[in-house]
């Protein structure tokens, strides 16, 4: 009885908050619904945001650009976002950088939000398509990491209560010699499968060396294996829209290529995709016939032609 009180207070104040929510006494911030990810910089307010000039706005998109460049990503989405929420009409190229910066940064799901948005102002961006497969492919593949995790936590917890029964048995004074052994026989198991497991789930990240890459691995938005040979652009965005590709790779440094989180091609013949970003153009280029060898290969710049 004396958490009554407690209880009526807090459920007054929901219902309050509720009534404020139901009527439009409380509303959200502008672009709220697309800006979930934390600031790294204070916002502006509404006023501020009310006073913006088109050089202003210039301004915010070039101090982006360069943030982006940089490889600030976190930096970078706050002055593409204060665009967003500032213009009724915001320009797909503020759509799409904004979306590039959610992706870098691992909000696959928020990106892909801001690059369906995009594609409603621009539908035949193949760029664009290109990275909503890439975010599905980093959801995939963050999903197995999580299933991995589960099922290491699993393993863990039974490692625990075979140890608290080994423990047990030692206090067994009639059946200890019995018992003594058993332990040592599971406890053998449980590390021949602990060994078994770490053999099959400490597959190591090959790379993919490009020698004579002539380009910044910054401007670099997509290195993928393929195990088909797209004849055009059309025909490789196509795959990227239906099939999730585990030969999706990052660039470290110019011409060194690192499969994404760990998941390595099988051994064999691939064609290698690379895309590029040059202001507010792609380019994609393709390599046949590139052998990869648990995870590793090398390719010469030479070898690779326009993909158009």
């Amino acid at each position: 009885m004396k958490n009554l009180p407690r209880i009526i207070t807090v459920s007054t104040v929901c219902l309050i908050f509720a009534l404020f929510l139901i009527t439009g006494c409380y509303t959200s911030p502008p672009g709220a619904s697309i800006y979930s990810v934390p600031p790294s910089r204070p916002a502006l307010s509404a006023q501020q945001r009310a006073n913006l000039t088109a050089e202003d706005i210039t301004r915010l998109i070039k101090r982006g650009d360069d943030e982006y460049d940089k490889g600030n990503f976190y930096t970078a989405k706050d002055f593409y976002y204060e665009v967003l929420v500032a213009s009724p009409n915001p320009d797909a190229y503020v759509l799409v950088s904004y979306g590039d910066c959610l992706a870098n940064l691992q909000y696959y799901e928020n990106a892909i939000e801001i690059y369906n948005i995009a594609l409603e102002k621009d539908p035949k961006n193949e760029f664009v398509m290109g990275n909503i497969a890439l975010c599905r492919e980093g959801i995939a593949v963050r999903t197995d990491e999580q299933r991995q995790a589960e099922l290491e936590q699993q393993r863990q917890q039974q490692e625990n209560i075979n140890n608290l029964v080994a423990s047990l048995n030692s206090l067994s004074v009639a059946v200890g010699n019995l018992n003594s052994g058993n332990r040592q026989t599971n406890t053998g198991n449980s590390n021949q499968t602990s060994s078994n497991s770490n053999s099959q789930s400490g597959t190591s990240s090959g790379k993919l060396t490009i020698s004579g890459y002539p380009y910044s691995y910054l401007s670099t938005i997509s290195v993928r294996a393929l195990s088909v040979n797209p004849s055009s652009l059309e025909e490789y965005m196509r795959i990227l829209r239906t099939h999730s590709i585990p030969g999706a790779g990052n660039m470290q440094s110019a011409g060194t290529v690192t499969w994404v989180s760990n998941i390595t091609p099988r051994n064999g013949s691939y064609t290698i995709v690379i895309g590029r970003k040059v202001g507010h153009d792609f380019s994609y280029y393709k390599a046949t016939g590139v052998s990869i060898n648990n995870g590793n290969a090398s390719v010469a710049w030479s070898s690779f032609r326009a993909l158009n």
